[in-house]
């Protein structure tokens, strides 16, 4: 039973219409929402991968400085050492000695990067004095 009331059809016109307009704004703002939400947590999780990177290798540095801060204390020159008196933070970190990296590498050849120079770092130190970590 078909209703041909003009006036009943102006309204459901107006009901499609106010739905669909709805509806896209729902959709569109939950898209924006999951890209948003993806990208928190992209950041976070590569964050974490880097703090764990970087606080490995400054733990290892820091070992070393004070094996040799005591070292000193009982008269050997072992704290002269210029891998143990540059600032961790930034003397080790590859991607504050070449900003470049972060235009030319992804995330997964930057971390490698990093991996290769404290692994000779920690190769150096073993030699040096003795220790592993």
């Amino acid at each position: 039973m078909e209703n041909d009331n003009p006036e009943q059809q102006d309204e459901v016109k107006v009901f499609e219409s106010s739905f669909q307009r709805i509806t896209e704004g729902v959709v569109q703002n939950g898209f924006a929402d999951g890209v948003a939400d993806g990208r928190e947590t992209l950041y976070q999780q590569d964050f974490d991968r880097g703090y764990k990177e970087g606080f490995a290798m400054a733990f290892t540095l820091g070992c070393h400085k004070g094996y040799a801060t005591g070292m000193q204390q009982h008269g050997t020159t072992v704290c002269t050492d210029l891998i143990l008196k540059q600032e961790a933070s930034r003397a080790h970190c590859q991607l504050c000695t070449d900003k470049t990296l972060e235009e030319r590498m992804s995330l997964d050849k930057i971390i490698a990067v990093q991996q290769k120079h404290n692994a000779g770092v920690k190769e150096k130190l073993a030699e040096r004095y003795g220790l592993t970590s």
